[in-house]
């Protein structure tokens, strides 16, 4: 495996004066991906968060290579516009204009262009325009 493209050690994290989860470690490399599965409240989107920066950690320490979007649940992207327009919106707003260069219409099968073609492959795609796959 090459060299790790993040990781997350000794990750803890504490809300509401609960402990969701201590003593995290995980390393992933270049397109590898984790599945996080749990009961409600068991502290999915905390973790989550803190990766993408949102969330201080209660302890440890999160590393990159490269960027970190966060895609909640409830995507604030226009379902009226095409994926490319919709996610320029949001990349102008963040200084990143460039991040449309990654939606790239060979992975995307012409849903970049398409108005309200992406809603059902959203997660995938936003992440690889973020993450420049």
């Amino acid at each position: 495996m090459s060299s790790p493209a993040l990781t997350l050690t000794g990750l803890a994290c504490r809300r509401g004066g609960r402990l969701l989860f201590e003593a995290l470690d995980l390393a992933l490399g270049p397109g590898q991906a984790a599945l996080v599965t749990g009961a409600n409240g068991a502290g999915k989107s905390s973790l989550l968060r803190i990766i993408a920066g949102l969330l201080p950690p209660t302890a440890g320490t999160v590393s990159a290579q490269g960027a970190i979007g966060w895609l909640g649940e409830a995507a604030a992207l226009d379902p009226r516009l095409a994926l490319a327009r919709a996610l320029g919106f949001w990349a102008r707003i963040d200084g990143r204009p460039n991040v449309l260069w990654h939606v790239d219409a060979a992975h995307t099968r012409g849903l970049a262009t398409h108005p309200g073609a992406y809603e059902r492959h959203v997660l995938g795609l936003f992440g690889r325009a973020l993450l420049g796959r």
